[in-house]
């Protein structure tokens, strides 16, 4: 089980429609070397960005933030880890190289003792 240290307060991940080829920067690790999963031919990417969280779960300042972890499935109830954001003063990332289908992303906020968030809202972007 999860230390949940602080609050998930990210609510606004929002995916953009990015299908020309975008660079995603040093932001973070593609911990799928840069596929953009099974089957078809990488076609898209989806840009998203999230508001950090601000506050412990008691409501003191959180003053330890480390970064946030990406997560991507073709289905909401099955997504796993995508990428590993380690700055936390990034707070958008460009996932690229999607094949055609439906991708679902969620993020999470994890601090200095590797405890984890939970996930923010899912949201969806569509690869034609």
């Amino acid at each position: 089980m999860r230390n949940r240290d602080y609050r998930n307060v990210f609510l606004a991940l929002a995916l953009g429609a990015l299908l020309a080829a975008c660079g995603g920067g040093d932001s973070g690790t593609d911990n799928n070397g840069g596929t953009g999963g099974s089957g078809g031919s990488p076609t898209g990417s989806a840009s998203l960005s999230w508001l950090p969280p601000a506050e412990n779960i008691d409501g003191s300042t959180l003053t330890n933030l480390a970064g946030y972890r990406i997560y991507r499935g073709t289905s909401a109830n099955s997504m796993s880890l995508a990428a590993t954001v380690s700055n936390p003063g990034v707070t958008s990332y460009v996932v690229e190289n999607l094949p055609s289908g439906t991708h679902y992303f969620a993020v999470s906020a994890y601090n200095s003792n590797n405890a984890e968030s939970d996930r923010s809202a899912t949201s969806s972007k569509t690869i034609p």
